[in-house]
């Protein structure tokens, strides 16, 4: 059994009692000063206003201060008191209060109920944050641009007063649960911030590049546009939702709070035109060119706004007209100087990167994606809220991500978002490289953005180095690659450790290059060393590549050319430095589709090396079969 129920079982055996606020307490209104009689030092006062935007439930210290002569005219609340905001501009927020817990007496404006009573403040804060005593107060408010609550009906509502004991531990748990709640909000909201980042960064990179590599038109080409009708409605309790420029934030149209029509007047400002599911409405006037998606064809258009029923995919077209080019464009074309208004003739010149229609629905499915992430935690949060004591705000994910085609490379500067940490930058690179296989199938890469790829060194002279100790280091010459072999497994020499502080090392599982005469040729290490400076090594590429699928994409008829063409002339020696393996750009499909590939590959060899015993022109044609099929396989079509 719990304390609570154990003292409620003690002390409340039949019930707790419930008493009007006024049995408990003397209610009086707040005082008359206002803002402009703040002083940086003087006595201090709390102003209703701040109760709504400064204070949560619990007050220790004041802002503001008021001159002593100023407060010579004032009302005042004592330690333990409760202030409450008797006027709001809704019934929502009117009557939230707080306890004030300083140690002195302060000055309270009007608007205000002064409650002093004999209950624990703390206790009596919460009670009045509850449901139980917000259904109350809806009973007793009154007024229509000003909700107002009188302290003479507040001293009709019912309170539960258990005892005071009772009234403690009731207090315990709800400030543990406070301070829970206090903590998980910052962390989702500093989730949301972090998330929003890279959403937008995402969204970016994948219009920009689109704008880079797909044909532009305008918004009008892709789109029909509707302006609204220019009138003012009459608004009712119920029906339509009509959109107007304070309902579109964020990309999204909060249905609950948009004023609603008739049906007379929904069929008047249909008449042009009924919104429909998924078409976007743009703001125009004030709060320009912000867009949303419309939710349903159960709305009607405000006025200074405008629907865009588009021709294309939609959702994609969402996702360019929230971008932060578009925005720029906007900003750019906007035109007015007082009032700033998005005309409907600069509407319809919005730039579109206009894709294949497979490419538009990829990138609709990935972004779509991110924005149910987001939507979930944005709408979910708030269930967790409610089942939370309604403490937790509710927040959206938008993990975007970007598209390019075959022609387009990914570089360390496109992935290195606001940030000089390493480590961001691979998660970045990572992160995009996966979407972009899930949507085009590869991504192409320059190989020195995501692996190591240096030269080696050689000590010298190196005749001073070479030892037949045990203790010594493997010394990886071109003897030591066998013909048609795919590894290098032993040396014949060894260098000293001396010599070896003066090479370049390299570790099992590293890819190795002939960097002169039979250049270009990969081998994999399945030994320790070091190389000389005819050889290039090739690491930590395992993020990206399945080694074995490497081994076949750098043997490749299309690289070796590409290599050959690239390499610089030394004398009558082609020379393969490191910066031109660097540049080579790798088209790199995911893991899965890297092994289904190193499968057919290693068949075709299997059948090769089993024929070579007696068949030399099967051997031959199989072999040939094999670099065919290999290069097919390793050769993906430009979107």
């Amino acid at each position: 059994m719990s304390k609570l129920s154990r003292l409620l079982k003690e002390l409340c055996p039949e019930g707790v009692e419930y008493k009007t606020l006024g049995e408990i307490a003397s209610i009086s209104r707040g005082g008359i000063f206002q803002k402009k009689h703040y002083v940086s030092n003087g006595v201090p006062c709390i102003h209703y206003g701040q109760i709504y935007t400064k204070y949560n439930l619990f007050v220790n210290e004041t802002d503001s201060y008021i001159d002593s002569e100023v407060a010579k005219k004032q009302k005042f609340a004592e330690p333990g008191d409760i202030i409450m905001a008797v006027t709001s501009e809704n019934v929502e927020d009117v009557c939230k209060s707080i306890a004030w817990l300083g140690n002195d007496r302060i000055a309270v404006s009007g608007h205000t109920a002064i409650i002093h009573h004999n209950q624990n403040p703390k206790y009596l804060v919460y009670y009045l944050s509850s449901q139980m005593f917000q259904d109350q107060k809806r009973k007793i408010a009154h007024g229509t641009k000003v909700i107002e609550v009188s302290p003479a009906k507040l001293n009709e509502v019912k309170i539960a007063v258990p005892p005071l004991e009772v009234q403690r531990e009731i207090v315990r748990i709800l400030d543990s649960f406070t301070l829970l709640t206090a903590e998980l909000t910052a962390e989702l909201t500093a989730e949301l911030t972090a998330r929003k980042k890279q959403y937008e960064f995402y969204r970016d990179y994948l219009i920009k590049k689109e704008q880079d590599v797909s044909e532009m038109k305008k918004l009008a080409d892709v789109a029909i546009i509707y302006d609204s009708l220019h009138q003012t409605p009459s608004y009712s309790n119920s029906g339509y939702s009509m959109v107007r420029v304070q309902d579109i934030k964020g990309g999204y149209i909060n249905e609950d709070k948009t004023l609603k029509v008739e049906e007379n007047v929904w069929n008047l400002f249909t008449k042009k035109y009924v919104p429909q599911l998924n078409d976007i409405v743009v703001s125009r006037v004030g709060s320009y060119g912000n867009f949303a998606l419309i939710p349903n064809n159960k709305c009607c258009l405000g006025q200074n706004v405008a629907i865009i029923h588009s021709k294309i995919n939609p959702k994609y077209l969402y996702h360019v007209l929230m971008s932060t080019m578009t925005r720029q464009w906007i900003n750019n074309n906007v035109k007015g100087t007082s009032q700033k208004s998005f005309s409907l003739a600069d509407i319809k010149r919005v730039p579109v990167p206009v894709p294949k229609e497979n490419i538009q629905q990829r990138i609709a499915e990935v972004l779509d994606n991110f924005e149910a992430i987001c939507s979930n935690l944005k709408i979910g949060l708030p269930a967790e809220i409610d089942a939370r004591q309604k403490q937790y705000e509710y927040y959206r994910d938008v993990l975007l991500t970007f598209a390019e085609t075959g022609k387009t490379i990914l570089t360390d500067r496109q992935t290195d978002r606001q940030t000089d940490r390493q480590t961001d930058r691979q998660t970045d690179r990572q992160s995009i490289i996966k979407l972009l296989q899930y949507v085009f199938g590869y991504a192409v890469v320059k190989f020195g953005d995501i692996a190591s790829i240096t030269r080696g060194a050689s000590p010298r002279p190196i005749k001073r180095y070479i030892t037949s100790s045990e203790q010594g280091i493997n010394w990886i010459k071109i003897g030591d690659a066998g013909i048609n072999t795919k590894y290098i497994t032993q040396t014949a020499e060894r260098i000293t450790i001396e010599g070896a502080e003066k090479s370049r090392k390299v570790k099992k599982g590293d890819f190795i290059l002939s960097n002169s005469m039979s250049f270009g040729r990969p081998y994999i290490l399945q030994i320790d060393g070091c190389i000389h400076d005819g050889w290039l090594s090739i690491s930590d590429f395992e993020d990206y590549f399945v080694p074995d699928y490497l081994y076949h994409l750098l043997s490749s008829d299309s690289l070796q050319n590409e290599m050959g063409k690239k390499a610089s002339f030394g004398g009558a020696i082609q020379n393969l430095n490191a910066e031109i393996v660097r540049s080579l750009e790798l088209q790199i499909p995911s893991i899965d589709e890297q092994r289904r590939i190193i499968d057919l590959l290693d068949k075709f060899e299997v059948i090769c090396n089993d024929l070579q015993s007696g068949i030399p022109a099967e051997i031959e044609k199989r072999q040939k079969q094999y670099e065919y099929y290999r290069d097919k396989l390793l050769s993906f079509k430009e979107l």
